[in-house]
């Protein structure tokens, strides 16, 4: 597999448009069991204020994210995000989801050797990942979260999620695609009595 990493910024950038529209044309519309209406998609610069719009009402609802960014636009778009994906209807952005560098300190990049026994450059952190409340259950989220391990894995790379204890929607859908709850540790206030969690997926089973 070519090392992107050895590659001038022009050609990482070609090829990184190219697995995108791959992932689009695996996926398609109406990929798994997403309504066949619903586009899954690589975001673009002007689908930030979308986003971040989506990202807001999110927030208000209280689950995700914790702790609260200061600019939801920065949160999308901050150190570490490798590429990101959209879910839209006519137009419509439903949803959201990243794909980012992890170990960006040194506590981290600590914790997920030891989870994982792996180099952090191995692996690719699932984030940014959120779902307007009203299309929950429809299999967005799923077909989100397929986009970024089609492409996790397209660059070798080993599929991981951080998550805070409160995200009940979103660890129940990562275990239902057989994420493995791999560690967590104590996060916050103690009164708060929040934990992250740590998981990491599988590589599929061969035949």
């Amino acid at each position: 597999m070519t090392d992107v990493t050895q590659l001038t910024v022009p050609v990482q950038r070609w090829i990184a448009r190219r697995r995108r529209h791959d992932v689009e044309r695996h996926l398609g519309p109406g990929a798994g069991s997403t309504p066949s209406d619903v586009r899954i998609r690589g975001r673009r610069s002007h689908d930030l204020a979308a986003a971040a719009r989506l990202l807001g009402l999110v927030v208000a609802e209280g689950q995700y994210p914790l702790p609260r960014p200061e600019s939801r636009r920065a949160w999308l778009t901050g150190p570490g995000i490798q590429d990101a994906w959209i879910a839209e209807r006519d137009g419509e952005l439903l949803g959201h989801i990243a794909l980012s560098r992890v170990g960006l300190d040194a506590v981290s990049a600590m914790r997920w050797r030891e989870v994982t026994g792996r180099a952090t450059a191995d692996l690719a952190g699932v984030s940014r990942f959120f779902v307007r409340s009203r299309v929950r259950g429809q299999g967005i989220g799923t077909s989100l979260l397929q986009a970024a391990v089609t492409e996790a894995r397209a660059r070798g790379l080993v599929p991981v999620a951080e998550m805070m204890s409160a995200s009940r929607d979103g660890i129940r859908l990562y275990e239902k695609q057989g994420w493995r709850l791999a560690a967590m540790y104590p996060c916050g206030p103690r009164s708060a009595s929040l934990e992250a969690y740590m998981y990491v997926l599988a590589a599929p089973k061969t035949r």
